[in-house]
């Protein structure tokens, strides 16, 4: 069972996908997503904020949560980051994509993009306070615009 905004890499592993999104144009193309093979990506689809849906979700029931680019919305990450953690099954894998913040600590927002930026130290920090192992957090570059961080952690 997995949780998270981009499903079109695993649709054709997961028994079961749920997408969450705030934005109607997003869940429409998420309505869209499908495999090669033309299955669907998601069982459903949800219009909400991760947060909230996560704080809803029972204790230990994703196998796998994907944020591929959400938390550049999002600034701080405490309360999201221990959702969750408290939503993922033991063993269950966290994969986010992060835009980077090269020099400093935490987290910065940039006005001229409309995004926050994240420190590698920030984010290692907020894994380990909830229970997460560091599997992969490696610097990447997005299909367009600026360097990421694409992260891997583990329950």
């Amino acid at each position: 069972k997995a949780a998270y905004k981009q499903g079109r890499p695993i649709i054709d592993v997961a028994a079961e996908m749920t997408g969450v999104d705030v934005s109607d144009a997003m869940l429409a193309q998420a309505m869209d997503a499908k495999s090669a093979a033309g299955k669907k990506a998601y069982d459903s689809l949800i219009k909400r904020e991760a947060t909230e849906f996560l704080r809803e979700a029972p204790a230990a029931s994703y196998d796998i949560v994907i944020a591929g680019g959400l938390f550049d919305y999002v600034g701080d990450l405490t309360e999201l980051v221990k959702q969750i953690a408290i939503a993922m099954k033991p063993g269950g894998l966290f994969v986010f994509t992060a835009e980077m913040l090269a020099d400093g600590q935490g987290f910065r927002f940039t006005p001229d993009r409309g995004r926050f930026y994240f420190s590698k130290s920030y984010l290692q920090e907020l894994a380990r306070a909830n229970g997460l192992s560091e599997v992969k957090l490696e610097e990447t570059v997005a299909s367009i615009g600026p360097k990421v961080w694409l992260g891997v952690f583990k329950k």
